[in-house]
C-alpha cells in the first residue's frame, strides 16, 4: 500500500493525527497538508492509497478535492472528516456506497480500525457499513449519486458535466449546495436530472459555464431519495 494523505487546515489537529497516524502504522509513509494546494502537490509526486480529507479548507473544499482525486487515483480509499451533521441517505448507504464521515472531535482508535479494515482487503471485502458516523471505499465506486451528494455537501456553486460510455452528455447546475437545473440533449429540469442521475459509468468534469437560471427548486436531499427510489423502482419491474 502506498502512503496516507492527511489534509487538514487546524495545524495541532493536523500534527496530532499525523503524530498518531505515524505511531500506530510506522510502516505506511503518512503525509500532511493544510491546503488543498500542499496536497496537489503531494498527490503528484506520491503513491497515495489513502486519503483522510477534511471538507472546509482555506483554498476550497475537501469534497472538491476528492472529486479531482477520483480521476487521477481511482483505486484510493477516501475517509472524511467534519465538524457538521452530515444530512443521511441512509437508507441507500449499503447499496450505493454514499460518502459518510467521520464527526469531529475525532475518535482515533474507530479511525484507525477503519484503516486497518482499509490496509486489509479481505476484512474490508467481508464488512459492511456497521458505523453511521464513518465510511471507507474505493473511489472508483463512486455513482453519480455519490457525486452529486459530495458537490452538494460542499456548497459548491459550478457546473459538472456528465458523460456517459456511450457519449451522451448532460449537465447538472448547482448554486451554493443546491441543484437548481440540470439538461440533457432532449430534456431540460427535473427530468433531466432524474435521468442524469441514472446514467452507469462514464465521466464527470467540471465545465467554466455560467450557473443556468432555476428550473428545479427543491431541497438535494429530497432529489436524489426521489431520483434513487425511482432508479429502485425501474429496477424491480426489469428483475
Amino acid at each position: 500500500m502506498g502512503a496516507i494523505l492527511v489534509l487538514e487546515d487546524s495545524q495541532v489537529l493536523l500534527t496530532k493525527l499525523t503524530n498518531e497516524l505515524r505511531q500506530q502504522f510506522p510502516h505506511l509513509q503518512i503525509l500532511p497538508a493544510r491546503a488543498i494546494e500542499e496536497a496537489q502537490l503531494l498527490l503528484n509526486e506520491y503513491e497515495i492509497s489513502l486519503f483522510i480529507l477534511d471538507i472546509f479548507l482555506p483554498d476550497g473544499s475537501g469534497i472538491d478535492f476528492l472529486c479531482d482525486v477520483k480521476t487521477i487515483s481511482p483505486d484510493s480509499a477516501a475517509i472524511i472528516m467534519s465538524g457538521q451533521q452530515v444530512p443521511e441517505l441512509r437508507q441507500q448507504a449499503e447499496e450505493l456506497g454514499v460518502i459518510r464521515f467521520f464527526q469531529k472531535p475525532v475518535d482515533t482508535q474507530s479511525l484507525f480500525k477503519t484503516i486497518q479494515k482499509i490496509l486489509d482487503p479481505e476484512a474490508a471485502a467481508a464488512t459492511s457499513i456497521e458505523d453511521a458516523n464513518s465510511f471507507q471505499a474505493s473511489l472508483s465506486s463512486l455513482t453519480t449519486v455519490d457525486i452529486i451528494q459530495l458537490k452538494c455537501l460542499a456548497r459548491s456553486t459550478q457546473v459538472l458535466k456528465f458523460t456517459r460510455g456511450d457519449g451522451q452528455d448532460g449537465k447538472i447546475h448547482f448554486h451554493r449546495g443546491e441543484i437548481v437545473h440540470a439538461e440533457t440533449l432532449e430534456k431540460t429540469g427535473l427530468d433531466a436530472f432524474n435521468e442524469i442521475v441514472s446514467w452507469k459509468g462514464g465521466r464527470v468534469e467540471e465545465s467554466a459555464e455560467p450557473i443556468a437560471e432555476p428550473t428545479i427548486n427543491r431541497g438535494w436531499e429530497s432529489l436524489l431519495m426521489d431520483a434513487v427510489r425511482m432508479m429502485d423502482e425501474a429496477a424491480a419491474v426489469l428483475n
